[in-house]
């Protein structure tokens, strides 16, 4: 890139009038290291003919055999991954590609994104569950005195749309469940921001992990030769479609994911809405947004006497 830029303050250089895009698999440095090149071998097998007449075997039919019935599989040879080699029926007449060189490029590229779409969904999860504990901080530290003050809403400041510190307090921690009060605690309920991390934590165990390991494992020899020879939806550990979409968790002992819980659906809107946690009096009197004034006095009953 600097070479380019430089290239390009040369006045006699001319003009950029098209780019090349070419896919990074293609590049031959990446091939190198990554062995795509490099063919993944394995045994082939034929059908044991008769030295004469050059006949099979009837039961016996391989890649070759013209006469195979479509709805039977072959004899000597692989059906998938399995081999089959029976020693009476057939016999080792070679190697061949495992697979082929092209389609081993299509799966790198469709899993390296893969497992970028897998970064970016978990990604966005851990910064939102950030959002929720700094925005549930931030109202933690607000004197009880304000418990019943306006929170700025940042999309829309209309009075329909107000909330209490208590309130957003309360359903920062426990969601639509229950009354809010100033005594935060459910006894037996876990605050909304733990149950998140834990969902979170779920799903990297029982999924993100897995499907990397799995991808990462050698095949043919070959390190991480699985993300070459397969595609992410023929692997077990990575074609569950439903974890890679937002706002799903893990469930334990279902193998899979599904749609989070409504208090996670809303969550999100919550935090758009009201976080950070400015108090609205703060933005109608043009006070500095985001300081916190714990000047209480206002709030406290004065002495009549």
């Amino acid at each position: 890139m600097n070479a380019a830029f430089t290239a390009a303050q040369d006045p006699e250089s001319g003009f950029v009038v098209s780019v090349e895009v070419v896919p990074w698999v293609n590049n031959v440095e990446f091939q190198q290291v990554s062995q795509l090149n490099n063919k993944f071998v394995r045994n082939s097998y034929e059908c044991i003919r008769n030295a004469t007449t050059g006949e099979t075997i009837d039961t016996c039919y391989d890649s070759n055999s013209t006469s195979r019935p479509e709805d039977v599989d072959i004899t000597c040879g692989w059906i998938g991954e399995v081999e089959q080699n029976d020693p009476s029926l057939c016999f080792q007449n070679g190697s061949e590609d495992a697979v082929n060189n092209q389609a081993r490029k299509f799966n790198v590229l469709a899993n390296a994104e893969f497992l970028s779409t897998i970064d970016m969904v978990v990604r966005e999860e851990l910064v939102t569950l950030n959002i929720h504990m700094r925005c549930i901080d931030r109202l933690m530290s607000y004197h009880s005195d304000y418990d019943d003050d306006e929170v700025h809403n940042h999309l829309d400041s209309t009075s329909a749309n107000s909330i209490t510190v208590m309130a957003l307090r309360w359903r920062l921690l426990h969601g639509d469940h229950g009354t809010p009060s100033s005594d935060f605690i459910i006894a037996g309920r876990e605050f909304l921001h733990v149950t998140k991390a834990m969902s979170i934590q779920q799903k990297i165990t029982h999924f993100v992990k897995p499907c990397m390991m799995a991808m990462g494992s050698s095949k043919f020899g070959f390190p991480q030769g699985k993300m070459q020879y397969y595609h992410w939806t023929e692997m077990s550990e990575c074609n569950k479609i439903m974890c890679i979409l937002p706002s799903t968790e893990w469930i334990p002992g279902s193998n899979t994911c599904q749609l989070i819980q409504t208090n996670f659906l809303q969550l999100k809107d919550w935090l758009k809405q009201y976080c950070p946690a400015d108090l609205e009096q703060w933005h109608s009197d043009e006070e500095t947004p985001g300081v916190l004034n714990l000047d209480v006095s206002n709030k406290i009953p004065q002495n009549s006497n």
